[in-house]
């Protein structure tokens, strides 16, 4: 079928869409044009077609900035448009859509040559997942006054909904921010990382939540290597007594009892922690 004759008449059935009082004949003029002629399934189906890969793809670069800032608006859409063709929403929420988005990217041929990107996108993810997660109440750090030492083995935390933990090979936080600076400035096809010695800066870890209010924002802490195990440990069930024996100052053989404190004042104070259990 001619594209012009499709997008005619796709135009006066948009128009009709609008208005009230629509006789037989203009619909059936609407839908089969002038000469009677039907639109082919084919024809009708391209419609639906291009607007779910339209649609699909402006979801995954609104939520993955980043990856355009990193790569430029043609490789990211073209990326977009290959995801969106393998992957059909399984949800009728639209946040949620894109989660195998860092895995799609870990395995696409054109973007092996910058390595960072997939852990860009979980850490994007993250970000979106954390703004998007559902809403609870933080535990008040007064909780804490109820556990003795002796106890430690027998505590156990749970983090809050909004709650995420990355870590990377890469120093995606400096990366992230050269982004953001670089957008500021316009240079957005530019490959920011280019102005960082990724050797030399070697991997870093995030701890990333959200805060209570009506601003919601979503905040992202750096965190070293032991307090990224330790929170991963108590996250993944492990009690306070785990959480402690990794937190040690350098090569110390013993843990340090003050960096447990200071680490568990932190996630209390930034309302991180929704539970308690003693068992």
């Amino acid at each position: 079928m001619n594209m012009s004759r499709l997008a005619d008449i796709q135009d006066r059935f948009a128009a009709l869409v609008t208005e009230d009082n629509v006789s037989a004949a203009e619909a059936s003029e609407a839908m089969f044009g002038h000469d009677g002629a039907p639109v082919s399934k084919a024809d009708r189906m391209s419609v639906y077609r291009n607007n779910y890969i339209s649609h699909m793809t402006k979801s995954l670069m609104e939520t993955y900035e980043l990856i355009t800032a990193l790569t430029g608006d043609h490789f990211a859409l073209m990326m977009a448009q290959d995801y969106a063709r393998a992957h059909v929403p399984d949800k009728g929420n639209m946040n949620d859509y894109g989660a195998k988005y860092a895995d799609f990217i870990a395995d696409f041929e054109l973007a092996r040559a910058v390595p960072y990107l997939p852990d860009m996108a979980r850490l994007e993810w993250a970000l979106h997942a954390a703004y998007h997660a559902a809403d609870d109440t933080a535990l008040s750090i007064a909780a804490l006054q109820t556990v003795d030492d002796d106890d430690l083995d027998r505590v156990r935390l749970r983090f809050r909904a909004a709650v995420r933990l990355i870590s990377s090979d890469y120093p995606v936080l400096d990366i992230r921010s050269m982004c953001l600076y670089e957008g500021e400035r316009g240079d957005g096809e530019q490959d920011a990382a280019g102005h960082i010695d990724l050797a030399a800066r070697g991997g870093q870890n995030c701890l990333i939540y959200r805060t209570d209010g009506p601003d919601m924002t979503v905040k992202i802490h750096k965190l070293e290597d032991d307090a990224y195990a330790a929170i991963s440990a108590v996250r993944d069930g492990e009690s306070l007594a785990e959480m402690a024996a990794m937190l040690k100052e350098d090569d110390a053989a013993e843990p340090d009892p003050q960096r447990l404190g200071t680490l568990l004042e932190f996630l209390f104070a930034n309302g991180l922690i929704r539970d308690m259990i003693t068992a």
